[in-house]
């Protein structure tokens, strides 16, 4: 977990900044000026797949950063499974007290009664902004309208198939998007900042990447490679020790290949969704 300050941003990745922002939002503009928040989060990303705690074998230049120049607090346990550890992050409560306890058949669904940084945030003259992926509820009052966020752009489910030009949602109406999701859904968030720049804001940023399946654009997955790791597997992100791991989802029937390598579907040929 991190904090990083740039000028009156405040970058964490950490649930313990629910009582630092409850605090924040009680305090008056007259007494101190309240400070922007942006929450990011990474979806089923391991305590060892930073290289700041380690990991020698992955690139992360900008999670290094953020532990390199805010504090680093390492003692929050989060949950194995996803939806619980949203619920626990947004709510500031054990997961359970929340009413979440699973991942499918509705047990994701925080309790609309839940008391969420956003509602605190929002009561505080806060604009308040959720791109991503919710996975807490998916209809109102569970939806992230209904949960304190006045803009929403993303999915609310727990697993999304398509990263090359999907269609997502803005407050319950259905998007197309051009280009890679994890890119769309920061282009968004980078719009939310500037459009409030003059007041403060809350922007919650809940990728669903590295989250299987593992698409990534083609030149991002030819920058490096593992230490180690020689022989390149048909999955779109990862380098593999066999040649016969493979992602169903992430098969082409025409693999397209560059330099003698061989990947998975080359942007241009990926699933489109029907634009209205």
């Amino acid at each position: 977990m991190w904090w990083i300050r740039s000028h009156r941003i405040t970058v964490c990745m950490t649930v313990g900044v629910i009582e630092a922002v409850a605090c924040a939002a009680s305090i008056s503009a007259a007494e101190a000026e309240r400070p922007n928040v942006v929450l990011i989060m990474t979806d089923d990303q391991g305590w060892g797949d930073v290289r700041s705690h380690g990991n020698e074998r992955i690139d992360t230049p900008a999670h290094d950063r953020l532990a390199s120049e805010g504090a680093r607090f390492d003692r929050f346990y989060v949950s194995p499974v996803c939806a619980p550890t949203r619920a626990s992050l947004l709510s500031g409560r054990y997961h359970l007290r929340s009413g979440v306890h699973g991942v499918t058949r509705a047990y994701e669904t925080m309790r609309s009664e839940e008391v969420t940084i956003a509602e605190i945030l929002r009561s505080a003259g806060y604009a308040t902004g959720c791109f991503g992926k919710w996975h807490n509820g998916f209809h109102f009052p569970y939806h992230p309208n209904g949960q304190g966020f006045e803009e929403f752009v993303g999915f609310c489910g727990g697993h999304w198939t398509i990263y090359f030009d999907t269609r997502l949602e803005h407050n319950g109406r259905p998007i197309a998007t051009t280009g890679y999701i994890a890119y769309v859904l920061t282009d968004v968030a980078i719009s939310f900042i500037r459009t409030n720049r003059d007041r403060p804001f809350f922007c919650y940023l809940p990728y669903n990447t590295p989250h299987s399946p593992f698409q990534v654009p083609i030149a991002t997955s030819t920058n490096t490679r593992p230490e180690g790791w020689t022989t390149r597997s048909p999955a779109c992100a990862g380098w593999s020790k066999t040649s016969t791991i493979t992602w169903a989802a992430c098969r082409s029937p025409k693999p397209w290949t560059r330099s003698g390598r061989r990947f998975c579907w080359e942007p241009s040929s990926f699933p489109k969704v029907a634009r209205s």
